[in-house]
């Protein structure tokens, strides 16, 4: 891990917070009953959604806030991402399928999104972001 003072990416928090707090990888992913391998993968930048229920566990170990622990995209998706894209499209006076078509996605994923039913990829989170708030 880097020896930045404040880690962005999930993975080098889970990191910071693991060491800091004195734990092996195996303790970890014990206590959020996952395989040591499946852990690493958390820590190794790997994955870009992290399992929520397992976020929440590691967050009330380490007594912190669950977005202490999330970076910029899981936070996106952690605090409903339907509301935040619906409120997007809404201030840009856009209709669903106007937005869609501007991410180049089909009107029906971008209800997916609105609807919580799937989560917004990454690629397109980036697209909107510097929108949003």
């Amino acid at each position: 891990m880097q020896s930045s003072e404040s880690p962005e990416t999930v993975s080098d928090k889970l990191k910071f917070y693991r060491c800091k707090n004195g734990y092996l990888q195996s303790e970890i992913a014990d206590y959020i009953n996952v395989d040591r391998t499946t852990y690493i993968r958390y820590e190794e930048n790997v994955l870009s959604v992290y399992p929520i229920d397992k976020i929440t566990l590691l967050a009330k170990l380490y007594k912190v806030e669950v977005c202490d622990l999330l970076d910029d995209y899981n936070k996106f998706l952690y605090n409903d991402q339907g509301k935040q894209i619906k409120k997007l499209r809404k201030r840009l006076s856009l209709t669903q399928l106007e937005m869609a078509e501007l991410l180049n996605v089909g009107h029906s994923t971008l209800k997916q999104w609105e609807y919580n039913k799937a989560n917004m990829t990454q690629e397109n989170y980036l697209k909107i972001k510097s929108y949003l708030d």
